[in-house]
């Protein structure tokens, strides 16, 4: 006997014996049929239609119905002694119950083979226009209801049922025979009990529809806790009609089956969805953006949490203080040599108050000429554009747009860096008492023979040193600690010209409320021993962003590209694509209508590693305007309606649309955890285009390692390591390698250089003096092979 039909025969005989009690000659005349109806989890589905049609004795035909309660259970009262008796359970409720673009991806996946579907349940809820198999026409039909264009499922009913002791002759194919879909008598003349089916709901692929009782929900999960959020403008701590409603705002529960998370989506909504087996009592509250809001009940205590209940718990914020805070991003699809490209510049402010004359400073890299915008620029110094944005109220969000032509004198794979700065600036609201007002800012520039680095204070003075690190392409060579300025100094720290890509990180001063480094970075200046420059190696790095009110762009530029794909910044190093702890990941996902019509709809679906921290997520600068939600706990959407995204063929240059979020990794995480990504990109009722996997590896550890490898597939080794004398190269690769060993001493000086032919070699040392010393290997045509370190020691 299976877990729901004990129960289900208990309250069936109940109902039978109060028939008797009741009206005897009932029971003597009819016989009962009963069942369940439950999902392929075994949780009853409530308000399913159960109908019975016959012929009772006499030949006199029949046709009852009823309707499930709470826990998917119905009773029938037949005549005794009927025939030809057909059971059918029915259920047309809302297509969408349980059904997202998610679901359209693992269809997808599944008839192109990624990922193959073996749940016969699940291959039922994937045949979407009921023709026996699963293709992009399942899709076509999904995606109309998803769009609102069907409010029915053109080809199919909502639900499906199979008789429940049916055993499918190939669990990868049911419906070849067709599965059977009632239960059929030829005569009845005793009561049927555990007349059971399963339910499917069409569409519902991770089976997450509410089925409404009191054990609802499906394999993965179900939605817990919904409710609103509202600005107490009238600060009387109650929610509201007329306040305003905030989006993007965080919710979050917690208890004794994890940590989930919801976002408010445009309509100042937010919905928590829950796994299956996380019943208990949670913990939900509210996340403000900022310290310049306090909500009036932060937290809900012990909101008990079962599949099938849905709570309702509204919350309502107030400002601490009156004070705008803005924000800015600034980012840009790609950049081509000798073609125009397009920033776009997204502000908001997630202050309490209105920001008056608002405005927008960026300085563009010198290889980009500044062709026009959609705004006009009010002053230029330099490459310094200043764009007068007005008043921005809080709450609400702008963007504009510039076109710059990147220069053809520009070095393939150059990296170019630009940097908006928005107006007012000045910090306000609450602020940790232990800042004591020093801010650093760095900059860096090629001067002649050498690059120097300048650190200024902009703050009030120091009352204590920081450190610093100076990296040359990816390794440390310097390490300090002794950087203490007043107001307004500055110190240099300078660099050799060697081709090299040199960074220079300095320790922000103690609780900052900005970011806990700032930096700078100068590559293409000077050559080295082979002429050249090593590019690209900047946007492996953070940015430097100084706060909210400033955000850099670095890019490298491109010839060619994939239009549809998915980038994470920074890129990370060497092949792991270490990244150090701590670091926010911004992506991009890039997407074109290639196709041979306009798209009037794009939807992008991410689903996130768990090493992610879903209440760090910051929606960022797109392309064009979109809506974005947590639909369900590590899945996020955004959508973007009525794009009218023109193809490529009729518009190339606006066939282009973009996006970016940040989000940083989980603060418990090793190092060592690799955090990998990939999206889905949907074009209207067109199949999704699955983009490319990013990945990143936690750890700063790649800085100081003997050796680091540039190509895939590549190893080294350097031994013995300390020498005293010589140390042996190997290049480990099926094929042989040729290129150039350039050694440096701790002050970046090129002290040698050794021509190798083959994968292993001897670099002699006995002769330099003792210490640290850095190489670098590359081939015969320049590229990079490996880095590393190595110790002369007596």
């Amino acid at each position: 006997m299976n877990r729901y039909n004990k129960s289900l025969i208990i309250s069936c005989l109940s109902a039978f014996i109060l028939l008797l009690g009741s009206a005897g000659w009932l029971a003597a005349q009819n016989v009962i049929i009963a069942g369940r109806c439950v999902t392929p989890a075994g949780y009853g589905i409530g308000s399913v239609t159960v109908q019975a049609i016959g012929e009772a004795p006499g030949q006199s035909p029949f046709n009852y119905v009823t309707l499930t309660d709470n826990d998917g259970n119905y009773a029938l009262n037949v005549p005794n002694g009927s025939t030809n008796i057909t059971v059918r359970p029915l259920k047309e409720a809302s297509p969408l119950n349980g059904v997202s673009t998610y679901d359209e991806v693992i269809v997808v996946r599944h008839y192109k083979g990624i990922d193959t579907l073996t749940s016969p349940y699940q291959l039922i809820a994937a045949d979407v226009n009921r023709s026996g198999t699963i293709d992009t026409l399942d899709v076509i039909d999904l995606r109309k209801v998803l769009l609102g264009i069907d409010t029915l499922f053109a080809n199919n009913t909502s639900w499906r049922f199979v008789r429940a002791d049916y055993i499918f002759p190939d669990p990868l194919d049911p419906f070849s025979p067709p599965f059977p879909e009632v239960v059929t008598f030829s005569s009845l003349a005793a009561n049927a009990l555990n007349i059971n089916f399963i339910g499917v709901k069409i569409g519902d692929l991770n089976e997450n529809a509410i089925v409404s009782g009191s054990n609802s929900g499906g394999l993965n999960h179900y939605l817990g806790v919904i409710g609103s959020i509202r600005a107490d403008t009238n600060l009387n701590c109650l929610a509201e009609g007329n306040e305003p409603l905030l989006d993007n705002w965080l919710v979050t529960a917690q208890g004794s089956g994890g940590t989930y998370h919801g976002s408010t989506n445009q309509f100042g909504q937010y919905f928590i969805y829950f796994p299956i087996g996380s019943t208990g009592n949670y913990d939900v509250f509210l996340s403000p953006p900022n310290a310049l809001w306090e909500a009036c009940t932060d937290t809900i205590f012990n909101v008990f949490v079962v599949n099938g209940l849905v709570n309702t718990e509204d919350f309502v914020a107030q400002p601490v203080v009156e004070c705008p805070a803005l924000e800015v991003d600034l980012s840009a699809p790609f950049l081509r040599r000798c073609f125009a490209s397009q920033y776009n510049v997204f502000y908001t402010n997630n202050g309490t108050t209105t920001a008056e004359d608002a405005t927008v400073d960026i300085t563009f890299d010198p290889f980009l000429e500044v062709e026009g915008s959609t705004i006009p620029w009010t002053a230029v110094n330099g490459q310094t554009y200043t764009f007068p944005v007005g008043d921005v109220p809080w709450g609400t969000s702008g963007s504009f747009r510039v076109t710059v032509n990147v220069s053809c004198d520009a070095t393939p794979g150059q990296t170019h860096c630009s940097t908006a700065h928005i107006f007012p600036d000045s910090l306000c609201g609450p602020i940790d008492s232990l800042w004591g007002g020093g801010d650093l800012r760095v900059t860096g520039e090629c001067q002649g023979g050498e690059i120097v680095f300048t650190v200024t204070n902009l703050g009030t003075d120091m009352t204590e040193p920081v450190g610093y690190v100076v990296i040359e392409d990816i390794m440390i060579q310097m390490v300090g600690g002794s950087i203490q300025l007043d107001h307004g100094e500055s110190e240099t720290i300078t660099v050799p010209s060697n081709g090299s890509t040199w960074r220079l990180e300095v320790d922000q001063v103690p609780h900052h409320p900005g970011n806990e480094l700032t930096s700078a970075s100068v590559e293409g200046c000077g050559a080295n021993g082979q002429g050249s420059a090593s590019f690209g190696i900047i946007p492996l790095f953070p940015t430097n962003d100084a706060g909210f009110f400033e955000d850099e762009d670095c890019q490298v530029n491109v010839s060619s590209f994939d239009p549809n794909d998915k980038q994470g910044f920074p890129r990370g190093v060497g092949a792991p694509h270490y990244i150090p702890q701590g670091t926010e990941i911004e992506y991009m996902i890039r997407f074109q209508n290639t196709g041979t019509d306009t798209a009037f709809n794009v939807i992008v679906l991410d689903t996130l590693p768990n090493t992610l921290d879903l209440s760090t997520l910051r929606a960022g600068s797109s392309s064009h305007p979109y809506d974005f939600h947590v639909v369900s706990e590590g899945i996020i959407q955004f959508v973007f309606a009525n794009i009218l995204l023109p193809d490529s063929n009729v518009n190339e240059a606006a066939s282009h649309g973009y996006f970016q979020f940040a989000i940083s990794p989980k603060a418990d995480k090793p190092d060592g955890t690799v955090i990998e990504n990939e999206a889905a990109i949907f074009f209207d009722f067109n199949a999704p285009v699955i983009t490319n996997r990013t990945w990143h590896t936690l750890g700063s550890a790649f800085l100081n390692v003997s050796n680091v490898v540039f190509q895939p597939g590549l190893e080294l080794d350097v031994f013995p390591n300390p020498t005293s004398t010589t140390a042996t190269f190997s290049l480990k690769t099926v094929q042989s390698t040729a290129g150039t060993l350039r050694l440096f001493d701790a002050r970046g000086r090129l002290i040698r250089t050794l021509d190798f032919d083959h994968n292993i070699f001897e670099l002699p040392m006995s002769d330099l003096p003792p210490g640290l010393y850095t190489f670098r290997l590359n081939a015969t045509n320049g590229q990079a092979l490996a880095a590393g370190k190595v110790v002369r020691v007596y």
